[in-house]
């Protein structure tokens, strides 16, 4: 099947989500800014303590990332702020990505994780794309064991919610505060 193809080629190693998240982020700023297109966006990572550990693969999650985050400044035309917020409870790692942009219609919201789905189809749009990031996003989390979800209210924003299987690491009397990441904005 295709998703154990996907998982064939991964390559799996322990990664923390906090730090592929704050990675992204920075990658996403230097993007909007170069592409002109960061319109007063405001980005934040907020990250609990701990290093937010799962089994997988790194590249694959920055691309989460990457096309989450690609697709909060796309579609927020009006500045505003985005949030990452990464938390564990020791069985998940929870990542979201909350935007103030023009928001999900309610009958469109299942149809946004298929191949080439686009939610302004007209020819107008301003919003360019393969239409391909969120189907590529939910095929890296699902071949990760986790699940990918989405609310949404239109002209208020989305909240992309991504649910990872937590990797149970032994407790490390180095860590200390170090390990927090730092605040992007």
């Amino acid at each position: 099947s295709f998703q154990n193809a996907e998982r064939e080629r991964m390559r799996w190693e322990p990664v923390s989500v906090a730090r592929v998240a704050e990675a992204a982020i920075r990658a996403a700023i230097r993007a909007a800014q170069a592409a002109a297109e960061h319109h007063h966006l405001v980005l934040h990572l907020e990250a609990e303590p701990g290093r937010h550990l799962v089994l997988g693969d790194e590249g694959r999650l920055g691309q989460v990332f990457d096309n989450l985050l690609g697709n909060a400044i796309k579609f927020s035309p009006n500045g505003g702020h985005i949030w990452v917020r990464v938390r564990s409870d020791g069985e998940w790692v929870t990542a979201e990505v909350e935007d103030q942009g023009i928001g999900i219609p309610a009958d469109k919201l299942d149809k946004i994780w298929e191949r080439f789905y686009q939610v302004d189809g007209s020819s107008t749009r301003r919003f360019g794309g393969t239409g391909l990031g969120l189907a590529i996003v939910k095929r890296i989390v699902e071949a990760h064991g986790g699940l990918v979800e989405v609310s949404s209210q239109v002209g208020v924003g989305s909240v992309f919610r991504v649910l990872l299987p937590a990797l149970r690491e032994e407790p490390s009397p180095s860590l200390g505060a170090s390990s927090t990441p730092s605040q992007a904005t």
